[in-house]
């Protein structure tokens, strides 16, 4: 037995559409997500964890989301649900792919 199916039973895909506003992730039940930008995106995607998700700019708060330029991915995140998650892109054409494990 390989190692995933020791701890995940499934998986699934998407993608998420580009938003120059914060948007909550869709409700799907996953224990470990993994998000990529789209490999030709314009700017960068933010990653966060609520509706405040702002985009870095070289202060210290708690709300900068974690920046993926084009083709990049986030680590593994260990999360309970999907919709756990909010984004934000710096252009509406701009699109974010993701993996989960459950």
């Amino acid at each position: 037995m390989s190692r995933f199916a020791d701890h995940y039973s499934s998986f699934g895909t998407g993608e998420l559409e580009g938003s120059t506003d914060p948007v909550q992730c869709p409700t799907r039940p996953a224990k470990l997500v993994v998000f990529k930008a789209k490999h030709d995106n314009s700017g960068k995607v933010y990653i966060g964890f609520g509706d405040d998700i702002t985009t870095p700019d070289e202060s210290t708060n708690q709300t900068a989301g974690w920046p993926l330029a084009e083709g990049e991915e986030t680590p593994a995140l260990p999360i309970d649900n999907l919709n756990q998650i909010w984004y934000k892109c710096d252009a509406d054409t701009d699109a974010l792919h993701y993996v989960i494990y459950n």
